[in-house]
């Protein structure tokens, strides 16, 4: 009998903690982190949460893998290892070790997980890794990763794919284009939906440009691309674009950049013909200077505390 409560009360932690999951938990980066657009290395970096930062934790994984943060106005994924409790019953261990008995909500990530096994037994019937990452003068090249990394998928003029295996449907995050091909990609299946044309590489897909089906077409006089390339600022914590960074693509921006940022920026870099006013006040106030150009070091035209961004 005693045997048989001891079971129940143990049971009954797991079903309590889960009745009260919480959500908002304050932690403490203790290393510099890359927060990510999912729970793994697969998913895009979206910026460098600093050590030391402060961060509202979110909910986690099975096992306390990977969290759900807050940080500088964003949402992001980054290794739980890393992140540790800042009430003093918890502060010296992570959150990892921790999160069950916090209670932290739980986030089951089984159906992205599947889809991630998807798209790898597709990648597996379809192309093959490792080689050259350039495509030939007659190839095209897709990557599931931006700046043509991860895996690689090549294939050569005349290629028509009207429906994407489902795991690389959206996953094709850039392109490279031979000398003598022109991409046509599509974001619904059977070339429908918002169609673009590339003839030059693409180093980062925007979610808007979603690829579920492309065509690989012999260039001709008059081909040319209607895809912009991606304006984005980058600003990193060291001189000539070195060290922990945080990026934002044009349109966006901060109006109150968290306060381990405000005295560390120490160089910009822009991308695709990218502006950025910086302020040394919060919402756009104080003294501002628009920067048209990378800077290796911010020293040299700005002086001032950086405590608001926008990117246009």
């Amino acid at each position: 009998m005693l045997l048989v409560l001891l079971t129940l009360a143990g049971l009954s932690i797991p079903l309590s903690s889960s009745a009260h999951a919480q959500r908002g938990v304050a932690a403490e980066a203790t290393a510099d982190v890359k927060m990510r657009e999912g729970p793994g290395m697969r998913y895009r970096a979206v910026l460098t949460i600093p050590r030391g930062a402060r961060v509202a934790t979110l909910r986690c994984t099975r096992r306390y893998e990977w969290c759900e943060v807050g940080y500088a106005a964003r949402k992001g994924w980054v290794s739980a290892r890393h992140l540790r409790d800042t009430r003093p019953r918890y502060r010296d261990r992570p959150i990892s070790d921790v999160g069950a008995l916090i209670g932290l909500e739980i986030f089951d990530f089984v159906m992205r997980e599947l889809e991630d096994r998807d798209r790898d037994d597709a990648f597996d019937e379809i192309a093959g890794s490792g080689g050259d990452r350039r495509p030939t003068p007659r190839n095209a090249c897709f990557y599931d990763r931006p700046n043509f990394q991860g895996r690689q998928y090549c294939v050569g003029i005349g290629e028509d794919v009207r429906v994407l295996a489902p795991g690389w449907r959206g996953r094709i995050a850039s392109v490279r284009v031979g000398q003598r091909t022109t991409v046509e990609i599509c974001s619904r299946p059977g070339h429908d939906g918002r169609c673009s044309l590339l003839t030059r590489d693409v180093p980062f897909v925007r979610s808007g440009h979603a690829v579920s089906s492309f065509r690989v077409l012999r260039r001709r006089a008059g081909d040319e691309p209607d895809v912009e390339p991606v304006r984005r600022a980058c600003f990193f914590e060291r001189r000539e674009f070195r060290g922990a960074s945080i990026c934002f693509d044009a349109g966006d921006g901060n109006p109150a950049l968290p306060r381990d940022w405000v005295r560390r920026i120490a160089s910009v870099r822009l991308e695709g013909g990218a502006e950025v006013r910086i302020c040394d006040r919060r919402n756009y106030g104080g003294w501002c200077e628009t920067i048209e150009r990378s800077v290796g070091r911010l020293s040299d035209v700005f002086n001032d505390p950086v405590r608001s961004i926008e990117v246009y």
